[in-house]
């Protein structure tokens, strides 16, 4: 996995997240590659839904980034998903 790039790829997300209209009520995803990657308009309404994952995301960065990924769109369901892994090196980088 090449770092520089999923931490150049994180900045780019961000600003597009800014750029995302505002709209109160729908549903808000933020997570990792697990949202990111996930192809939810074959599946269900995109229109509803609010894909704020982003690859290389961990619960830290989250912390620091969720007001502008999620809260702001008062959604009317937030779903926070992240790989087991992810959660795991988190700690241990903060202990």
């Amino acid at each position: 996995m090449d770092l520089k790039k999923v931490k150049k790829d994180y900045k780019i997300k961000l600003e597009g997240i800014k750029e995302k209209p505002i709209v109160k009520g729908q549903i808000v995803l933020v997570g990792d590659c697990l949202f990111d990657n996930a192809h939810l308009s074959d599946y269900i309404d995109d229109e509803q839904i609010i894909n704020n994952g982003i690859c290389g995301d961990t619960t830290i960065s989250l912390k620091d980034t969720l007001y502008k990924r999620a809260i702001k769109y008062k959604p009317s369901v937030l779903f926070c998903l992240f790989q087991l892994v992810v959660m795991i090196l988190d700690l241990i980088t903060e202990m």
